[in-house]
């Protein structure tokens, strides 16, 4: 890509419904270490997730958290994923998939810790 030509902006899919061009599922580098506790039904959610919490929402956060934390992790996903279609399971819901939208395509990453508030 050329200087000064335009990226689009970076977007989240369901993999299933919609192609896309990276898998930002587990076991990737992207992944969302951080699953739900409990599926919709009451049933132990068997993930590849590293840490159980008790909702999406907190799912999403502390993913956010954790990610903003790594700043090489930040500067790949800058680099890797802006402009690109990213597939994940959770979509259209929301998705940590997101929080990796906002990084790729911030320029600042002070604006994407300000998302969670």
């Amino acid at each position: 890509m050329s200087e000064g030509q335009k990226v689009g902006k970076t977007r989240v899919v369901n993999l299933r419904a919609e192609r896309y061009e990276v898998y930002v599922g587990r076991p990737t580098v992207w992944g969302n270490p951080f699953g739900i506790h409990t599926s919709p039904r009451g049933c132990r959610n068997s993930t590849l997730a590293r840490y159980q919490v008790a909702s999406r929402q907190e799912a999403i956060e502390r993913y956010r958290e954790w990610i903003l934390a790594q700043p090489a992790l930040v500067a790949r996903a800058r680099k890797e994923l802006r402009g690109k279609v990213l597939g994940c399971w959770c979509k259209p819901q929301p998705c940590h998939g997101d929080v990796l939208a906002e990084i790729a395509d911030s320029e600042d990453v002070d604006e994407v810790a300000e998302g969670a508030e």
